[in-house]
Protein backbone atom coordinates (compact mmCIF):
# COMPACT_ATOMS: atom_id res chain seq x y z
CA UNK A 1 0.00 0.00 0.00
CA UNK A 2 1.51 3.26 -0.91
CA UNK A 3 1.94 5.83 2.06
CA UNK A 4 0.43 9.66 1.95
CA UNK A 5 2.62 12.06 0.58
CA UNK A 6 2.35 14.82 2.66
CA UNK A 7 3.74 18.41 2.44
CA UNK A 8 4.86 20.65 5.80
CA UNK A 9 4.58 24.19 5.60
CA UNK A 10 5.56 26.36 8.98
CA UNK A 11 7.98 28.90 9.40
CA UNK A 12 9.35 27.33 12.62
CA UNK A 13 12.54 24.28 12.31
CA UNK A 14 10.99 22.94 15.82
CA UNK A 15 7.61 22.57 14.28
CA UNK A 16 7.95 21.17 11.06
CA UNK A 17 10.59 18.59 12.51
CA UNK A 18 8.29 17.26 15.62
CA UNK A 19 5.42 16.93 12.54
CA UNK A 20 8.14 15.17 10.82
CA UNK A 21 8.46 12.79 13.27
CA UNK A 22 4.69 12.43 14.08
CA UNK A 23 3.31 11.97 10.72
CA UNK A 24 6.81 9.26 9.63
CA UNK A 25 6.28 7.35 12.80
CA UNK A 26 2.85 6.13 11.76
CA UNK A 27 4.26 4.12 8.74
CA UNK A 28 1.78 5.83 6.62
CA UNK A 29 3.06 8.91 5.26
CA UNK A 30 5.95 10.06 3.78
CA UNK A 31 6.89 13.69 4.14
CA UNK A 32 8.17 14.93 0.43
CA UNK A 33 9.13 18.09 1.12
CA UNK A 34 9.10 20.86 3.78
CA UNK A 35 8.75 24.97 3.04
CA UNK A 36 9.24 27.98 5.52
CA UNK A 37 6.75 30.42 4.04
CA UNK A 38 3.65 30.74 2.26
CA UNK A 39 5.04 31.07 -0.93
CA UNK A 40 7.27 28.27 -0.76
CA UNK A 41 4.46 25.97 0.30
CA UNK A 42 2.78 27.14 -3.12
CA UNK A 43 5.72 26.63 -5.01
CA UNK A 44 6.57 22.99 -3.48
CA UNK A 45 3.15 21.75 -4.00
CA UNK A 46 3.25 22.66 -7.28
CA UNK A 47 6.88 20.91 -7.83
CA UNK A 48 6.11 18.04 -5.89
CA UNK A 49 2.01 17.27 -5.78
CA UNK A 50 1.43 15.94 -2.71
CA UNK A 51 -1.50 14.23 -1.49
CA UNK A 52 -1.86 16.66 1.72
CA UNK A 53 -0.36 19.58 2.48
CA UNK A 54 -0.03 20.78 6.03
CA UNK A 55 -0.16 24.40 6.30
CA UNK A 56 0.61 27.02 9.17
CA UNK A 57 -1.44 29.50 9.31
CA UNK A 58 0.80 32.00 10.19
CA UNK A 59 3.36 32.30 8.26
CA UNK A 60 5.61 35.08 6.33
CA UNK A 61 5.15 36.18 2.83
CA UNK A 62 1.86 34.69 2.31
CA UNK A 63 -0.24 33.73 5.43
CA UNK A 64 -1.43 29.84 5.59
CA UNK A 65 -5.18 31.22 4.67
CA UNK A 66 -4.26 32.82 1.68
CA UNK A 67 -1.63 29.55 0.29
CA UNK A 68 -4.20 27.39 0.71
CA UNK A 69 -6.88 29.21 -1.23
CA UNK A 70 -4.61 29.29 -3.82
CA UNK A 71 -3.75 25.41 -3.51
CA UNK A 72 -7.04 24.19 -3.26
CA UNK A 73 -8.32 26.80 -6.74
CA UNK A 74 -5.19 25.87 -8.51
CA UNK A 75 -4.43 22.32 -7.13
CA UNK A 76 -7.96 20.96 -6.26
CA UNK A 77 -6.73 17.03 -5.82
CA UNK A 78 -4.27 18.30 -2.91
CA UNK A 79 -6.01 18.21 0.14
CA UNK A 80 -5.20 20.85 2.83
CA UNK A 81 -5.01 20.72 6.65
CA UNK A 82 -4.46 23.97 8.20
CA UNK A 83 -2.29 23.88 11.77
CA UNK A 84 -2.39 27.21 13.97
CA UNK A 85 -1.42 27.57 17.83
CA UNK A 86 -4.74 29.19 18.61
CA UNK A 87 -8.06 27.66 17.71
CA UNK A 88 -9.76 31.16 17.70
CA UNK A 89 -13.13 31.62 15.65
CA UNK A 90 -11.34 34.48 13.23
CA UNK A 91 -8.56 30.99 12.39
CA UNK A 92 -10.61 28.22 12.00
CA UNK A 93 -13.06 30.73 9.63
CA UNK A 94 -10.41 31.62 7.68
CA UNK A 95 -9.28 27.91 7.38
CA UNK A 96 -12.62 27.40 6.27
CA UNK A 97 -13.13 29.87 3.91
CA UNK A 98 -9.70 28.88 2.31
CA UNK A 99 -11.35 25.74 1.31
CA UNK A 100 -9.29 23.48 4.01
CA UNK A 101 -10.74 20.12 4.38
CA UNK A 102 -8.84 19.80 7.88
CA UNK A 103 -8.03 21.94 10.69
CA UNK A 104 -5.84 21.37 13.71
CA UNK A 105 -3.69 23.00 16.76
CA UNK A 106 -0.36 22.55 17.31
CA UNK A 107 -0.67 20.89 20.59
CA UNK A 108 -2.95 18.12 19.34
CA UNK A 109 -2.10 14.23 19.93
CA UNK A 110 0.35 12.88 17.66
CA UNK A 111 -2.86 10.44 16.44
CA UNK A 112 -5.30 13.48 15.91
CA UNK A 113 -2.79 14.69 13.11
CA UNK A 114 -2.15 11.32 12.24
CA UNK A 115 -5.71 10.93 11.68
CA UNK A 116 -6.51 14.54 10.35
CA UNK A 117 -3.96 13.70 7.06
CA UNK A 118 -5.68 9.96 6.76
CA UNK A 119 -9.43 11.29 6.76
CA UNK A 120 -8.50 14.32 4.72
CA UNK A 121 -6.50 12.34 2.37
CA UNK A 122 -9.87 9.54 2.31
CA UNK A 123 -11.93 12.80 0.90
CA UNK A 124 -13.24 13.35 4.39
CA UNK A 125 -13.03 16.25 6.43
CA UNK A 126 -10.93 16.22 9.99
CA UNK A 127 -12.36 19.48 12.22
CA UNK A 128 -11.06 18.99 15.68
CA UNK A 129 -13.54 19.54 18.69
CA UNK A 130 -12.17 23.55 19.32
CA UNK A 131 -12.74 23.94 15.23
CA UNK A 132 -16.22 22.18 15.42
CA UNK A 133 -17.46 24.05 18.63
CA UNK A 134 -16.17 27.50 16.60
CA UNK A 135 -18.01 26.41 13.49
CA UNK A 136 -21.26 25.96 15.48
CA UNK A 137 -20.93 28.75 17.40
CA UNK A 138 -20.46 31.04 14.16
CA UNK A 139 -23.51 29.15 12.65
CA UNK A 140 -25.99 29.95 15.40
CA UNK A 141 -24.50 33.92 15.52
CA UNK A 142 -23.63 33.98 18.16
CA UNK A 143 -20.55 36.00 17.40
CA UNK A 144 -20.49 39.69 18.71
CA UNK A 145 -18.88 40.21 14.75
CA UNK A 146 -22.10 41.49 12.39
CA UNK A 147 -20.31 39.68 9.76
CA UNK A 148 -21.22 36.75 11.56
CA UNK A 149 -25.12 37.19 12.49
CA UNK A 150 -27.97 35.96 10.54
CA UNK A 151 -27.92 36.26 6.68
CA UNK A 152 -31.49 35.54 4.86
CA UNK A 153 -30.96 34.12 1.55
CA UNK A 154 -30.49 36.54 -1.57
CA UNK A 155 -33.25 36.33 -4.48
CA UNK A 156 -29.92 34.93 -5.78
CA UNK A 157 -29.18 32.64 -3.59
CA UNK A 158 -32.76 31.05 -2.92
CA UNK A 159 -33.22 27.01 -3.50
CA UNK A 160 -35.06 24.82 -5.21
CA UNK A 161 -37.37 22.55 -3.41
CA UNK A 162 -34.74 19.31 -4.07
CA UNK A 163 -31.44 21.39 -3.55
CA UNK A 164 -32.48 22.49 -0.23
CA UNK A 165 -33.44 18.33 0.50
CA UNK A 166 -29.89 18.38 -0.24
CA UNK A 167 -28.33 21.08 1.79
CA UNK A 168 -30.04 19.53 5.01
CA UNK A 169 -29.06 16.30 4.06
CA UNK A 170 -25.52 17.50 3.71
CA UNK A 171 -25.57 19.26 7.21
CA UNK A 172 -26.34 16.11 8.80
CA UNK A 173 -23.20 14.28 7.70
CA UNK A 174 -24.54 12.21 4.65
CA UNK A 175 -22.66 11.40 2.19
CA UNK A 176 -23.72 12.20 -1.50
CA UNK A 177 -23.79 7.99 -1.72
CA UNK A 178 -26.55 8.28 1.39
CA UNK A 179 -28.44 11.15 0.12
CA UNK A 180 -29.21 9.54 -3.23
CA UNK A 181 -30.56 6.33 -1.22
CA UNK A 182 -32.76 8.35 0.87
CA UNK A 183 -34.18 10.84 -1.61
CA UNK A 184 -34.22 7.53 -4.35
CA UNK A 185 -32.16 9.79 -7.03
CA UNK A 186 -28.58 9.10 -8.41
CA UNK A 187 -25.68 10.20 -6.79
CA UNK A 188 -24.40 12.13 -10.21
CA UNK A 189 -27.90 13.53 -9.50
CA UNK A 190 -26.83 14.62 -5.99
CA UNK A 191 -23.40 15.92 -7.18
CA UNK A 192 -25.90 17.97 -9.63
CA UNK A 193 -27.92 19.60 -7.58
CA UNK A 194 -24.86 20.70 -4.27
CA UNK A 195 -22.74 22.04 -7.53
CA UNK A 196 -25.66 24.31 -8.26
CA UNK A 197 -26.04 25.12 -4.41
CA UNK A 198 -22.47 25.96 -4.29
CA UNK A 199 -22.62 28.03 -7.47
CA UNK A 200 -25.32 30.16 -6.28
CA UNK A 201 -24.00 30.77 -2.82
CA UNK A 202 -20.21 31.00 -3.91
CA UNK A 203 -18.37 28.69 -1.71
CA UNK A 204 -16.41 25.43 -1.86
CA UNK A 205 -17.06 22.63 -0.19
CA UNK A 206 -19.62 21.19 1.96
CA UNK A 207 -18.35 22.49 5.44
CA UNK A 208 -19.19 26.33 3.95
CA UNK A 209 -22.65 24.72 2.26
CA UNK A 210 -23.32 23.72 5.99
CA UNK A 211 -22.34 27.05 7.00
CA UNK A 212 -24.62 28.70 4.85
CA UNK A 213 -27.02 27.15 5.49
CA UNK A 214 -27.55 27.36 9.12
CA UNK A 215 -26.95 31.41 8.72
CA UNK A 216 -29.83 31.38 6.82
CA UNK A 217 -32.05 29.42 9.44
CA UNK A 218 -32.43 26.49 6.66
CA UNK A 219 -30.50 23.70 9.23
CA UNK A 220 -29.29 24.16 12.59
CA UNK A 221 -26.16 22.58 14.15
Amino acid sequence: MSKIRVLIADDESLVRRSLRTYLESSGEVEVVGEATDGREAVAMTRSLAPDVALIDLRMPHQDGASATAEIRSTMPSVRCVCVTTFGSRKAVLSAVHAGAQGYVVKDAAPDEIVDAVRTVHAGGYAFGDVATGQLVASARGIDSDPDHAREPLTEAERLTDRQRDVVTRVASGMSNGDIARDLHITEATVKTHLGAVMSKWNVKDRVQVTLRAARAGIVTI
